[in-house]
């Protein structure tokens, strides 16, 4: 896994911590309150792409975490993980959350991709003909409030959910199972904007976590090349000098001249002197001596008519 949305991590503030394979980045309720009840969200990344990150993830709130991912020099990734809540919360935190959401779609500059990852507490059902672009035929069941609060955003910022855009069997679409009535219901989604939709290869739910969760997994494989930051080009080397003219008594006697009346002028400190003083020697000796001209050796010397006269033989042939 590349980069992993994490939800309900139940830990305090923000921060990071880096383990063998993967650096972990998390934001949660502020430290004091109790873990009980509380959220808590973050992002796993994996350390080959740690280097690669022009900006460290930004936590928002207890249930939104953002990363901006530079796939080339003009392009960029926002990934949200999030984690939104049930629908047993009152209806003024559900739709805070979606409002906060929303507010963060909107300064997303509109050349940017967006992938939304995270447990939405939602069902979105299957009626693909009533949300075209942002169903696929693929979705099941049928659809909660806190769905069509989702559908709605996703509607509004050109969205699609990718769960519902790959033929998987049961198995490997649902991702949570009631406890109670044993019905499996899809509520972790992976949204992405629907310019790349068509660049997702699969979306599939993975089963036998060996950790204390009782959701499944989603991954999505999404084919984004990304590019490590270019590095700064190196100084190139001031050019040569044809220092064989300084054999010559007028060369020397130039260059000496022409360096003292500027060299006079300088003023400042030892190292500003030092600096001008480098500067004014290579300016007054290249204008003086110039840059050596570059001789090629010759292809053919002694053996020139013997050549000449094997080359002209191969064109008359």
């Amino acid at each position: 896994m590349d980069i992993a949305a994490l939800s309900e991590m139940r830990l305090h503030d923000s921060g990071v911590r880096r383990e063998r394979s993967h650096t972990i980045f998390w934001t949660g309720n502020p430290k004091g309150s109790r873990l009980q009840g509380t959220s808590g969200v973050g992002f796993a990344i994996s350390n080959h792409l740690i280097s690669q990150l022009t900006e460290q993830p930004k936590p928002i709130s207890d249930r939104l975490m953002s990363l901006r991912l530079t796939t080339s020099s003009t392009t960029h990734i926002h990934l949200i993980s999030v984690y939104a809540p049930t629908l047993h919360n009152p209806q003024s935190d559900i739709e805070a959350f979606y409002q906060e959401l929303r507010g963060i779609l909107s300064t997303i500059p509109r050349n940017d991709t967006v992938v939304v990852l995270g447990d939405f507490n939602a069902r979105v059902g299957s009626d693909w003909a009533s949300w075209p672009r942002v169903l696929g035929k693929h979705g099941r069941g049928t659809y909660n409030s806190n769905g069509e609060q989702l559908l709605q955003g996703c509607c509004e910022y050109n969205l699609a959910i990718a769960n519902t855009f790959s033929n998987v069997p049961d198995h490997h679409y649902y991702t949570w199972k009631h406890p109670r009535s044993g019905h499996w219901h899809l509520l972790d989604y992976i949204v992405v904007s629907q310019k790349l939709i068509q660049d997702v290869c699969i979306t599939r739910v993975f089963r036998g976590a060996d950790c204390g969760t009782d959701h499944l997994m989603v991954r999505c494989r999404i084919k984004v090349p990304v590019h490590k930051p270019r590095r700064r080009e190196a100084p190139k080397p001031p050019l040569k000098l044809d220092v064989q003219k300084l054999k010559t008594p007028a060369a020397r006697q130039s260059l000496n001249t022409a360096f003292g009346e500027t060299y006079s002028t300088l003023d400042g400190n030892a190292e500003e002197k030092w600096e001008q003083y480098k500067i004014t020697l290579y300016e007054q000796a290249e204008k003086t001596l110039g840059h050596p001209k570059r001789k090629h050796q010759e292809w053919f010397d002694e053996n020139d008519a013997a050549i000449s006269e094997l080359i002209q033989k191969k064109r008359n042939a």
